[in-house]
């Protein structure tokens, strides 16, 4: 494969992650006005169990994301058809890319860590809430 279609397949690529990206994001901010600003604010607990079980499979996925994110990252430095570079931002310093890989990725398994925590606890949650039912007021 060519340098062009090696950069149009990358670029390609990013488009694809970064518009399921935002789409990600997009749904996570209507859902939130969604059940912020409902019906006098109420949230009987069968909607709450339902809810907490999508944001738990919400959870799982987006790990699956942080999983895959190092791999990739690692990958990248040792592709030989990119030169990876880094530059500090602020200082215009170089930087040393595989550490500033490895950093991230310190980083993402601490991310692995609250995501999982959140799946247990959006399970609890959901445990908590697993009998509980309602009527209206006759």
């Amino acid at each position: 494969m060519g340098y062009d279609k090696t950069m149009d397949c990358l670029v390609s690529s990013a488009c694809a992650e970064r518009e399921a990206a935002l789409r990600l994001c997009e749904a996570s901010e209507e859902f939130v006005r969604v059940v912020s600003g409902g019906c006098c604010r109420v949230v009987p607990a069968p909607l709450a169990y339902d809810l907490l079980g999508e944001l738990k499979v919400a959870f799982v996925h987006l790990a699956g994301v942080v999983r895959c994110l190092p791999d990739g990252l690692r990958s990248s430095l040792a592709d030989s058809r990119l030169v990876v570079y880094d530059q500090d931002p602020w200082t215009g310093e170089q930087r040393d890319p595989v550490r500033q890989v490895e950093l991230a990725c310190e980083h993402m398994r601490e991310v692995l860590n609250y995501l999982s925590a959140a799946v247990e606890a959006a399970e609890d949650a959901q445990v908590a809430l697993n009998s509980q039912g309602y009527r209206g007021v006759q």
